[in-house]
């Protein structure tokens, strides 16, 4: 049988060769101009990504090149010992608006990388031929004429080494990655990795590489060392070791010597996303493609928009609401749009149909904001706002519906979604007792106290309401998150000051448990006439939650923050105790008839946590994200960012143990700044890749080349991360992670910020 001991580089922002290029202040590098609208060659209402394909070299480069590849932002040359990386494009320009002076093109940065005592010329060969070729016609002369060369997906080098082979390919994420596969008994002290070109080598706190060549920093982050044993991934601790001034190698803890070795980095990328004011996320979603869409608000009248979009100019006032479409390479914007009028607008909520089409809601204050003719309510409600809810088209380019949704107080939509018959189901807060509902819904009237949820569908067209009620008590009461079953039933869940908010019979807790507020979530049937369970969630202290998602078997999964110590926990769960600081995050999982904990948890250190947004692959695993203040938050040895990266706040990123007792993995992540993903949601692909959004004021938070934005453009930006998760380390019951973002602010708005406000 194969057994195989591998060592995974885990890198958080990647070019190639499992670098991760971070462009150094000053130089900034945004590879989209505003204008992104692709070329006449291709679709004119997708940005195509191209898959990663290497190409034998027939004479189209220097003869010393076996094979060349072209990334977003990079081109590598292999040679037959080693590569080299060209870093940046030969004409990145500026997204700002006509009138702002354009940018200096980016220093290009190039980063040779030899393998030091390889055999000077092993067997080098495509593998795995590709139906597209390459033509290249240089020049007026036929001789230099070069046609139909064959596209490869992977490139091996066998013996590299004596006993050691290399092979370069993509993963399903379309990213960059190299095996170094060492057969039994060949010591991995042989494998030196040199660097050119480099002004500084050196391992930082967190057990990265870092490497400064020229205007660039290259950062690797600490390798995962794995070991196959009967099939069975075992973990081995594995670090870095810097050899004098350009020398790399790897130092291990005791292993079998009989197994093979695998070195495996894998290739990421990150971008920033935002204008010169703050820009920030509050939701987001991912297509079938891989495309990332993300909304939010934005106080930047230079937001980076795209030419065909349905409002590429800021609407005025104090901040417009933004829509994007990021492609699935994060090297730049399939279309972007502002949606706003001349007062207050903010998108807090988005879902995207089979088609590409994208519905919005949020709240604006704007009586011009952009609605539709037989909208169900084309004008202004009244009070301080209303909720909207947009339908836009697949190209960005076109309302196909747009209405208000409020009475005379205030009215904001947190959430929104499609069913397959193509009606809009939105889920918010109001302060109007004359809020429009239906005879017939489960809570017709307004329940008091200020403010109640309210839960309304939509007809496809948004011209009339299928259902509409309230949900709440006599207190303040806001509806903030939920999630929709495929039989049209509404999971939600928000906040209740109401000790007489509705639960349900044998409710996991029926009765308010202290504190100002409490949690609460419960489950809408799909006529919106009854609610099949609701339940209280909290203790002595304060809760709030961010998101809530569900599992095939209808569990439901709540993340938020509590300053309760006695939270309802479950024996066995991961952390059954207060962590310390202001505030602990939380997870807990309810069966689907909402009557028991699967299980329930903290999850903090000693500083303020949040639990920010919360995915479950098909295992049951969860996919945490939030933010924390706390240096010892629970990281594990496959993380991303083992480290704190200072400022008020770092993002975190968790995976929890099906049965909600034991991490799987856990990473920081985010630079000296303040680094946050809370209330945005988070998305899982089915292919391994994890997609979070959030908000960052980090100026060295880590991005890489090739990304739409390299560099914050001012204030809080946005940033949006990719990242590829590997196999379950089944020995040691973690994971490791490699990251792509692209970023925007934090301290502004949460969905309970909006409420509150």
């Amino acid at each position: 049988m194969r057994r195989i001991l591998a060592i995974t580089a885990v890198v958080a922002v990647g070019a190639v060769l499992a670098l991760v290029v971070v462009r150094a202040a000053p130089v900034r590098s945004v590879p989209a101009p505003r204008d992104a609208t692709p070329p006449a060659s291709a679709p004119k209402d997708a940005a195509v990504a191209l898959p990663l394909r290497f190409e034998p070299n027939v004479g189209q480069a220097d003869e010393r090149v076996t094979f060349l590849s072209r990334g977003h932002g990079y081109t590598m040359l292999m040679t037959r010992t080693g590569a080299v990386l060209k870093l940046g494009g030969p004409a990145e320009r500026d997204t700002r608006p006509p009138g702002h002076p354009t940018s200096k093109p980016a220093e290009r940065a190039v980063i040779g990388l030899t393998f030091e005592g390889a055999n000077p010329d092993p067997v080098v060969a495509g593998r795995g031929r590709l139906e597209s070729v390459s033509n290249y016609l240089l020049g007026s002369d036929p001789d230099r004429w070069f046609t139909g060369v064959p596209n490869y997906s992977r490139v091996l080098y066998r013996d590299l080494y004596d006993g050691v082979s290399l092979e370069y390919y993509a993963n399903q994420g379309g990213e960059l990655e190299f095996d170094l596969t060492l057969a039994p008994g060949v010591d991995p002290d042989r494998i030196r990795l040199s660097y050119s070109g480099a002004d500084e080598l050196r391992i930082d706190p967190s057990g990265a590489l870092v490497v400064r060549a020229g205007g660039a920093q290259v950062r690797q982050a600490p390798p995962v060392v794995y070991q196959w044993v009967d099939g069975v991934k075992r973990e081995v601790q594995g670090r870095y070791v810097v050899h004098g001034a350009s020398r790399v190698g790897f130092a291990l803890a005791t292993y079998d010597r009989s197994i093979p070795l695998v070195i495996d980095p894998v290739i990421t990328y990150s971008t920033y996303l935002g204008g010169s004011g703050d820009d920030q996320p509050i939701w987001s979603d991912i297509d079938r493609a891989g495309n990332f869409y993300v909304a939010g608000i934005t106080f930047s009248p230079d937001f980076p928009t795209t030419r065909k979009a349905f409002q590429p100019a800021f609407g005025g006032g104090d901040a417009d609401a933004f829509v994007a479409k990021l492609n699935r390479s994060g090297s730049g914007l399939v279309w972007s749009t502002y949606l706003g009028g001349d007062a207050f607008d903010v998108a807090i909520g988005l879902d995207v149909d089979r088609r590409g089409n994208v519905v919005v809601t949020g709240t604006t204050s704007s009586t011009g904001f952009p609605t539709t003719p037989g909208a169900f309510q084309p004008t202004f409600a009244g009070g301080d706002n209303d909720a909207f809810v947009t339908k836009l088209n697949a190209k960005g380019s076109r309302l196909l519906f747009s209405t208000f949704l409020g009475g005379g107080g205030f009215d904001v939509g947190f959430i929104s979604f499609f069913d397959r018959a193509g009606n809009v189901h939105v889920e918010g807060d109001t302060g109007s007792p004359d809020f429009p509902t239906t005879p017939g819904s489960f809570q017709p009237t307004f329940g008091g106290g200020g403010s109640d949820g309210f839960v309304v569908k939509l007809r496809p067209n948004g011209a009339r309401l299928a259902y509409s009620t309230f949900v709440g008590g006599s207190g303040a009461d806001g509806a903030h998150d939920g999630e929709l079953d495929r039989k049209g039933n509404f999971y939600l869940d928000g906040f209740t000051e109401s000790t007489d908010f509705p639960t349900t019979q044998g409710a996991f807790q029926p009765s308010f448990g202290g504190g100002v507020r409490d949690a609460w979530a419960a489950k809408l049937n799909k006529t919106g006439t009854a609610l099949v369970y609701s339940t209280y969630l909290g203790g002595e202290g304060d809760e709030d939650v961010f998101d809530l998602t569900t599992d095939r078997s209808g569990s439901a999964y709540i993340p938020g923050e509590t300053s309760s110590a006695d939270f309802p926990v479950t024996p066995g769960a991961f952390q059954t105790t207060f962590q310390g600081g202001d505030l602990d995050g939380y997870l807990t999982k309810l069966d689907p008839t909402g009557t028991r904990a699967v299980y329930s948890t903290y999850l903090g250190g000693s500083g303020s946590d949040q639990t920010g947004t919360v995915r479950v692959d098909r295992r049951g695993v969860a996919h945490v994200a939030g933010s924390t203040s706390s240096t010892d938050f629970p990281v594990t040895r496959g993380a991303i960012q083992r480290t704190y990266g200072g400022g008020s706040a770092d993002a975190f990123l968790l995976l929890l143990s099906r049965d909600g007792s034991r991490l799987k993995f856990g990473s920081y992540l985010g630079g000296s700044g303040e680094d946050a993903s809370v209330g945005a949601g988070s998305w899982l692909d089915g292919k391994g890749n994890w997609f979070i959004p959030g908000t960052t004021t980090s100026t060295d938070f880590p991005v890489t080349p090739g990304a739409f934005q390299t560099a914050n453009a001012g204030g809080f930006d946005v940033f949006l991360v990719k990242v590829a998760l590997d196999k379950p380390h089944k020995g040691s019951g973690q994971r490791t992670g490699s990251v792509e973002s692209s970023s925007g602010p934090r301290e502004g708005l949460t969905r309970d910020r909006i409420a509150r406000q």
